[in-house]
């Protein structure tokens, strides 16, 4: 299945859906729905930020009222945005900038998406033109030291800020400092910083009444085994379910998916994970391949 469909902005609150926690898809089509259609500028107490098109201008706190999440909820969703290649936030006047990412795949101007004459096709370009010199001029607006402190888009940097949220969220008496020495000792157990987001991830899992001793207990016995595919392995039941749910066919993108990883031999720690990144960049090199031939 392909192409768009309209939703106007506001059905999320619906009186339907009232006093509903959001999902994490009803919180993606949050951003995406409040993201700016076009450049514009956003007060925030005395101070106006400049936004374009594809970003929004919230802080962790609103979002977390709007979504009926706790804040430390919402970090982690952020940061895992961000690992996914989502989005890129930046924090600037206590607010969170988000971009999204390939926003105009997920909200293409209709008369644009449907037009198939040549004029139509330079105007969609013109606005992505436009769109790309309005982010750059955004970029050029802060130093690049703000730039590289604020935006988490840093592996080591994420690991920190999930890691943080999630011992508070566990246990609140954990000042931050303290949260940032026990970070720091995982991350002396784990010199790849994958094993040690992996960690972190596997203790929002469980959850464990004291995830302080839960870290110091933490090895790589603690971990999913790596798992390396055989090369006549039939396909796997999760890498089949995200095919389908992404669009994808099956069968073909597991037999490229098997030999890629056979002939490379990389292994990986969840099937899950490793099909939802596959999956989800086959779609997007798809799409690509569409533009560039529509485009010529």
């Amino acid at each position: 299945m392909s192409g768009y469909y309209q939703m106007s902005r506001g059905w999320l609150d619906h009186p339907v859906f009232a006093g509903e926690a959001f999902s994490r898809h009803a919180a993606w089509a949050w951003l995406i729905e409040h993201a700016a259609w076009k450049p514009t500028r956003v007060g925030v107490g005395t101070k106006i930020i400049p936004v374009v098109r594809g970003q929004l201008c919230y802080s962790l706190r609103y979002m977390a009222k709007a979504w009926r999440w706790d804040e430390a909820k919402v970090r982690r969703f952020i940061a895992r945005l961000e690992r996914e290649k989502m989005i890129v936030c930046v924090a600037d006047a206590g607010q969170s900038i988000v971009t999204i990412c390939n926003y105009d795949e997920y909200q293409a101007d209709v008369s644009v998406a449907d037009a198939d004459t040549d004029a139509s096709m330079t105007q969609e370009r013109r606005s992505g033109d436009a769109n790309k010199n309005d982010l750059e001029e955004f970029k050029d607006s802060k130093s690049s030291e703000a730039i590289a402190s604020d935006v988490p888009s840093d592996p080591l940097k994420i690991f920190f800020d999930t890691g943080v949220a999630l011992l508070d969220e566990l246990n609140p008496r954990i000042t931050e400092k303290q949260a940032r020495s026990l970070l720091g000792k995982l991350r002396q157990k784990f010199p790849d910083i994958a094993d040690a987001q992996d960690a972190i991830d596997a203790m929002a899992d469980q959850r464990p009444t004291d995830p302080a001793a839960w870290l110091m207990a933490c090895g790589r016995h603690s971990l999913p085994p790596m798992r390396q595919l055989e090369d006549d392995e039939l396909i796997d039941p999760d890498f089949y379910g995200m095919a389908i749910e992404t669009g994808c066919d099956p069968e073909s993108e597991w037999e490229v998916f098997r030999d890629h990883h056979v002939a490379r031999g990389v292994g990986f720690r969840s099937m899950r994970a490793a099909a939802r990144t596959w999956c989800k960049r086959s779609v997007e090199f798809r799409a690509q391949r569409t533009n560039l031939r529509v485009v010529r």
